[in-house]
Parts: C-alpha cells; sequence; structure tokens
C-alpha cells in the first residue's frame, strides 16, 4: 500500500513537471502520505502564486512598452504616406526617375522598420518556454529602449557601451524583460532638479570567469542603506502608493536566477545606484535541454 502511494504520488507530480499544474487530489490513508501530500499541495500552490506575479509583472512592462508604440510605429507610417503622396503626385511625369526611385526606397525602408517594430512587440509578448539561444547583447538593448523612449524624460540622457559584436547566450525574451525593468527603475530613481541625468549602461566579457557583466548605473537618489538588501523581496517598493508594483526588481532577479546569473546593487543616496549582473558564457550543456518555463 505504501509503494503504491507512493507510486500514484510521483506519476502525479511526473505531471506537474510537464506543466499541468493542478493540485493533487489523491485518497491516501497514511498518515505520512497525507502529510507528504499536503506538502506538495503547498509548493504547488507557491508555484502558482509565483506564476501570477510574474504576470502581474508582464502586464506592468506591457503597460509601459504600449505608451510608446503608437508613437514609434507612427513615424515609419507618416513617412510612408508622405512619401507615398509625392509619389503618386509625380508619377505621370516622365521626368525625376532618380527621384521617384528614391520615395519607393523610403517606402521600402519604412515599411521594414514598422515590421521590425510590430516583430519586437510580439517576440517580448509572446508567452513561450524558457529557452536560451545566441543574442546579440547590444541589438536587445536597443530594442527594448524603443519601447521607453517616447517615455524617457528630456532631462535624462542614455550612454551604451557594449561591444557590437558582444554575444550572450540567453533568452531573448526574458533578457530584454530585465533590461526594461532596470531602465524603468533608473528613470523613476532620478527627479527632475533642473540639471541633467544620467543613465550609463556597459557590458564586457570577461574569459577568465568565463561571464559577461552588464552594468545599469544612474544617477539618481539611491537607495537607503535600510532597505537596500530588500529590493529584490516581492511587493517591496519605496515608491508612493500607486506608482510601483513592487514586483519589477523581484522578477529581474528571478530571470537572472534562471539564468544561472546573479544580480547585484551598490548605491549611495544622492550619488546613483549600479545594477550589476554577471551571466556565464554558454556552458557544456547549454543549448542540449530547455529548462521549463517560469510563466
Amino acid at each position: 500500500m505504501l509503494f503504491r502511494s507512493l507510486r500514484e504520488l510521483e506519476s502525479s507530480m511526473r505531471k506537474i513537471a510537464s506543466g499541468k499544474f493542478e493540485m493533487l487530489s489523491l485518497d491516501f490513508e497514511d498518515k505520512e502520505i497525507v502529510s507528504l501530500n499536503k506538502a506538495f499541495n503547498r509548493m504547488i500552490n507557491e508555484i502558482f502564486s509565483q506564476r501570477d506575479i510574474i504576470r502581474s509583472e508582464k502586464l506592468t512592462s506591457l503597460g509601459t512598452m504600449l505608451a510608446g508604440i503608437a508613437h514609434e510605429i507612427n513615424n515609419p507610417l507618416s513617412n510612408i504616406s508622405t512619401s507615398a503622396q509625392i509619389l503618386s503626385e509625380e508619377i505621370d511625369s516622365s521626368d525625376d526617375r532618380e527621384f521617384k526611385e528614391e520615395l519607393i526606397e523610403q517606402i521600402v525602408q519604412e515599411t521594414d522598420r514598422a515590421r521590425d517594430i510590430v516583430k519586437s512587440v510580439l517576440e517580448f509578448t509572446r508567452d513561450r518556454d524558457f529557452k536560451k539561444e545566441e543574442v546579440n547583447l547590444l541589438n536587445a538593448l536597443r530594442e527594448t529602449m524603443r519601447f521607453v523612449r517616447t517615455d524617457m524624460p528630456t532631462y535624462i540622457t542614455i550612454a551604451i557601451d557594449i561591444p557590437e559584436e558582444l554575444m550572450i547566450f540567453a533568452d531573448k525574451q526574458k533578457l530584454q524583460h530585465v533590461f526594461l525593468n532596470l531602465l524603468r527603475n533608473s528613470v523613476d530613481a532620478i527627479p527632475d532638479k533642473g540639471e541633467e541625468g544620467k543613465i550609463i549602461i556597459t557590458a564586457r566579457e570577461n574569459k577568465d570567469k568565463k561571464e559577461v557583466e552588464i552594468r545599469f548605473s544612474d544617477t539618481g537618489m539611491g537607495i537607503p542603506e535600510p532597505v537596500i538588501n530588500k529590493i529584490f523581496d516581492p511587493f517591496f517598493t519605496t515608491k508612493d502608493v500607486g506608482k510601483g508594483t513592487g514586483l519589477g526588481l523581484y522578477v529581474t532577479h528571478e530571470i537572472i536566477k534562471q539564468h544561472d546569473g546573479t544580480i547585484d546593487v551598490k548605491s549611495q543616496p544622492d550619488a546613483g545606484t549600479t545594477f550589476i549582473i554577471k551571466l556565464p558564457l554558454k556552458g557544456e550543456n547549454d543549448g542540449k535541454q530547455d529548462q521549463p518555463s517560469n510563466r
């Protein structure tokens, strides 16, 4: 009876491990097995909570993105419309063939640009399994900045120092989620005091340690020492009520951990904050077996 109960429990847990999340409702008589069943159900409930937290934070990120998407798409569409209108007015003319070809080329380029914007949004929002792949770090960051550009205050400038050829083995969507959270966090930390604020993003590959170090630094208000150890806790926030969920840095920490990396923070009040991410270079097992999604 004991082994049969354990086999049933094992079978149910295998289903959960495959992604079929449901509470265990097995009929056991043995007190120890009943206790184990309850412990597993508590664990499953915690997993459900984590999934809801990450989905909630993703919705917040999408809100930030959508605020800038309309403006981003409107620019190439406006250029397409203008070029097409001029071309239609000149179509009957036999002159200026070179000018017409230039207009057509602009239409094609701006159409491709609008397509790339939509593609980036779809890739970011698609709910899919965790999957590592070769990602150009600089391009991934530039795509992410496109989502927050229109919300960026004019008094804040961003400086990027990342080698163009630097590749990283990561889940691109989740990595961009980290970038979006850290950018949003830095912007919120830099108040308008009538002077320029800066966000500096750097990345370097350390072949000796077999890792890539990414730094997000800002000239913001900094984090008070009494709370700096709490910033990665779920629902912890120093922002005013209604201005933060307290989930952004928690989800960021979970994503970095999912990549077998680390994230640390250094900060001084009124002197700014630096987030330091360290991700391993491609390992022997990377790409051979994907890890389960944390959706």
